[in-house]
């Protein structure tokens, strides 16, 4: 009977570092040595990194003396509920290499969903970068709101923010089907900047607005 007991105090320990470990995995690592032909290393060189992987853009870094350049991110998830759920919400923090400096990142999500009518959806994205040329904060809000009518009529609206272009975005896009393989779109896109000189204000000017339609047919023979 101890001994049961001591293999189960063991497994439990087990399965809770393994908890514990999944709360902060390595989102990703590239390491790599730079090298003439001759086989010498070469420090100094910038080596930029490119990817649909990786959403801040290019990542450029400098050799070391020992001609290694080094691209590593962590991910800590404390918070993520199931996406089935009515009420879900999401939080998970990023830190790392960003560009050719390090930043940290905090991701959040909360989502509303009745299906199959309607879904609603606020996010944000709050990037805090250290760079050598200097430091800055990015923030990007984003609301969705999504709404059927029924199978055949959606409608679906992007709300977003970026503090640093200073830019409020609006799309809203209709989608009527009037059979399958034969639907109408109608799309509209709003855009409104904050100009310099008003960080505290929340007044916007509106900049260009377009409206498009599309209709697709298909033939069937």
């Amino acid at each position: 009977m101890k001994r049961l007991i001591s293999i189960g105090s063991v497994l439990l320990l087990v399965l809770g570092l393994a908890a514990v470990a999944r709360a902060q995995i390595l989102t990703g690592s590239i390491i790599g040595t730079i090298k003439d032909e001759s086989g010498a290393v070469l420090p100094g060189v910038t080596v930029t990194l490119t990817s649909p992987a990786h959403p801040s853009g290019p990542a450029t870094f400098v050799t070391s003396e020992t001609g290694e350049y080094r691209f590593t991110r962590f991910r800590s998830s404390p918070l993520a509920t199931a996406p089935k759920r009515r009420l879900s919400g999401s939080a998970a923090v990023v830190f790392g290499n960003y560009w050719n400096g390090t930043a940290e990142q905090i991701t959040t999500g909360i989502t509303y969903k009745v299906p199959p009518w309607f879904t609603a959806s606020f996010n944000t994205n709050t990037t805090w970068a250290h760079l050598p040329q200097g430091e800055f904060v990015a923030r990007i809000v984003t609301a969705n709101i999504d709404y059927s009518a029924s199978p055949m009529l959606s409608f679906s609206n992007l709300v977003q923010y970026d503090n640093r272009s200073r830019n409020l975005g609006w799309q809203s896009r209709m989608r009527w089907t009037q059979r399958p393989g034969n639907d109408l779109f109608i799309s509209f896109n709003q855009g409104w900047i904050r100009e310099d000189g008003e960080s505290d204000s929340l007044r916007f000017h509106a900049q260009d607005a377009k409206l498009a339609a599309k209709f697709q047919y298909s033939f069937r023979f």
